[in-house]
């Protein structure tokens, strides 16, 4: 009887020690479950996106080099007798610049050159080159712009000339963006082109006289966004053409609608509801057209440049331009 009563106190004991064992074990992690905290909360708002590739303090800078053209021209001179082929290279480097000034003020600039190559033909090689600036500020739902810049450059002007005739363009640019609803934006803006040709006779007639000229626009737009990728366009553009050889031109195009839309592929598509012309020489109003899809896709056809009485000039590869 004495021995089952020792028995029973040593296993009483033993109960009492792995229970406080197990105690000292247990409390431990709930105090460290009480007192962890809950991980911070993540931040959803989208990372602002970066206005250039390259900081150098306040100022990024973007080098850029695009090759827009290469190929072979079958008419270099776009002449009816003897055509000449030759094989043509467009060489593009560019320098792209962005000066945010806090939060509301942005500058940007760019300049280019287009190095325009022809193996054989030594005599057609130039270096066209120009630059642009831009200023943006924000004031409240507006948004206000301006900016400006000039160029000159050695190609064919229009498929009427035969020759690369050197000229040099200036313009500007002014207006502002009206954020006026959610999805809802407006546009109103105006700017001046100037183009100065240098002097030149072919067939007897003054190139410079007949192609000298001042153009005037202004365009007002309303944008509405469907989806994120997708919006309706409204316009009216008004151009005021003035030349020393021509009485002055002045075209309303109204009533324009247009849907834009970008694709899984990145291409975008564009389709065209109504357009007519309103202006003295032609106050009717054009028959409503269709609505036709037109996809910008790569690579596109490569245009005809010629004149009328000339073999066609076509090149075996031409660039994509940007939407």
């Amino acid at each position: 009887m004495l021995e089952l009563l020792q028995v029973h106190r040593i296993s009483r004991r033993f109960e009492t020690l792995l229970l406080a064992l197990l105690v000292c074990v247990w409390t431990p992690g709930v105090s460290r479950a009480a007192t962890r905290k809950p991980p911070p909360p993540q931040d959803t708002t989208p990372a602002k996106k970066r206005p250039g590739r390259y900081k150098f303090g306040p100022l990024y800078l973007t080098p850029k080099l695009e090759l827009k053209n290469a190929g072979v021209d079958t008419n270099v001179f776009n002449s009816a007798i003897g055509p000449v082929a030759d094989t043509t290279v467009v060489l593009s480097p560019g320098l792209a610049g962005a000066l945010p000034v806090g939060e509301r003020l942005r500058l940007t600039g760019l300049g280019y050159l287009n190095l325009n190559y022809f193996h054989n033909q030594e005599n057609q090689r130039s270096t066209d080159f120009a630059g642009e600036g831009r200023s943006e500020v924000d004031v409240g739902p507006f948004t206000f712009f301006g900016g400006g810049g000039g160029g000159q450059f050695r190609d064919r002007f229009s498929s009427d000339l035969d020759e690369r005739i050197l000229r040099q363009e200036k313009w500007a640019i002014g207006g502002f963006n009206f954020k006026i609803a959610s999805g809802l934006a407006a546009t109103v803006m105006g700017g001046s082109r100037v183009y100065r040709f240098a002097a030149s006779a072919i067939s007897g007639g003054d190139v410079q006289n007949a192609l000298d000229r001042d153009a005037l626009t202004a365009t007002g737009q309303l944008r509405y966004s469907l989806t994120d990728q997708t919006k309706v366009v409204a316009s009216v553009d008004a151009v005021d053409i003035a030349s020393s050889a021509k009485p002055a031109s002045r075209t309303v195009s109204c009533g324009r609608t247009a849907i834009s839309a970008a694709s899984s592929s990145g291409n975008r598509l564009s389709s065209t509801g109504r357009s007519w012309p309103v202006s003295a020489s032609s106050p009717a109003r054009r028959a409503r057209r269709p609505i036709e899809a037109r996809p910008w896709l790569s690579p596109r056809p490569c245009p005809s440049d010629a004149s009328v009485g000339s073999p066609p000039t076509r090149t075996a590869m031409c660039s994509t331009p940007s939407p």
